[in-house]
């Protein structure tokens, strides 16, 4: 009993003293990062982490969806590199018409359940999403664009749409998912993957949006 009272607080003071070390180590080096890489670091560090199988099922939730509903794929990446401004996602050929300030109706649909087709599709395939800041973020900047004085919770309301939409086209294309998800991973060419949607996903199946 004697040890175990004398023990115990040492104990404590240690672990006390480690977590300080820790906490200490973590915000030099994220001094570090930001002041002399610009953040850069650890966003590298981050993606290093990430699941690869996650991120090309998210990405090619983007890609499956927009081809789908007619928007054509100018590349994608699975990987993001600062140094060479390569950023990691799907770009479409309408990516500078989302600027304009008049849309169509059709068009509005159309990329907005695009943007959430990542967020989907890591919802069909793992039960769960984790990249869904920066897709909810943008859709975001958008619907504040397009749906200039609606309020939050039409935008929320719209924003969940979005997704249930998404969400209804992987679950009946989910083999062409499933084999474009692999041929984005192999690095097969927009032609390839969109071929591959051709043979595994039938337009006349597409099932209608709500």
């Amino acid at each position: 009993v004697t040890a175990g009272v004398l023990v115990q607080p040492l104990l404590h003071v240690q672990w006390e003293a480690g977590i300080a070390g820790v906490i200490a180590l973590v915000m030099t080096v994220w001094a570090v990062d930001t002041w002399v890489w610009n953040g850069e670091g650890l966003r590298r560090l981050a993606a290093m982490m990430e699941d690869p199988g996650r991120v090309a099922s998210h990405e090619a939730g983007h890609f499956l969806v927009g081809y789908l509903l007619g928007l054509r794929v100018r590349e994608y990446s699975l990987v993001m590199d600062g140094k060479s401004g390569q950023r990691r996602g799907v770009e479409f050929e309408q990516g500078a018409a989302f600027a304009r300030a008049q849309w169509m109706e059709r068009d509005f649909t159309a990329v907005g359940v695009t943007m959430m087709a990542g967020i989907a599709a890591e919802c069909v395939r793992f039960g769960q999403a984790r990249g869904a800041r920066g897709d909810l973020v943008e859709l975001q900047t958008m619907l504040d664009r397009v749906r200039q004085g609606a309020r939050s919770a039409e935008k929320q309301n719209e924003t969940r749409w979005f997704v249930l939409q998404a969400y209804r086209i992987l679950v009946a294309h989910d083999e062409a998912h499933r084999n474009l998800t692999d041929a984005m991973k192999e690095g097969r060419s927009v032609q390839d993957c969109e071929a591959i949607i051709d043979k595994f996903a039938c337009r006349g199946e597409l099932i209608p949006l709500l």
